[in-house]
């Protein structure tokens, strides 16, 4: 498998909706987010999603940008990442991790013409 490589802004996964037992997860239960992010395998560097980002999930999907987390890639820099779901308990569960090259290329010239 290779390794998708671009210059990616967010990170995207799918929330649970229920807890191990099949019961639903309620506001009440206090589900947090972290993301894990950095060169290292497994990643140890931990970004805490802000809580707007974990209230508006939308069709089971949690979308967090690089910048609300404070992760600055660096560009041809291969990193491996994955999120940690923790209930008010302290109960927690990890995602499956991914790794991801980032890849900052430049802007197509402009204003290109013959004369």
């Amino acid at each position: 498998m290779s390794t998708p490589t671009g210059t990616f802004k967010q990170f995207s996964f799918a929330v649970p909706t229920t807890n191990s037992d099949g019961s639903a997860i309620t506001a009440a239960e206090g589900v947090s987010y972290e993301v894990f992010c950095d060169t290292a395998n497994p990643p140890v560097t931990e970004y805490a999603v802000p809580a707007a980002q974990a209230a508006a999930v939308v069709n089971g999907v949690l979308t967090v940008t690089f910048a609300q987390l404070g992760f600055k890639p660096a560009s041809g820099t291969t990193y491996n990442a994955f999120a940690i779901a923790t209930d008010a308990a302290g109960n927690s569960v990890p995602s499956n991790q991914i790794t991801f090259e980032y890849v900052v290329v430049p802007n197509a010239p402009t204003l290109f013409a013959v004369g």
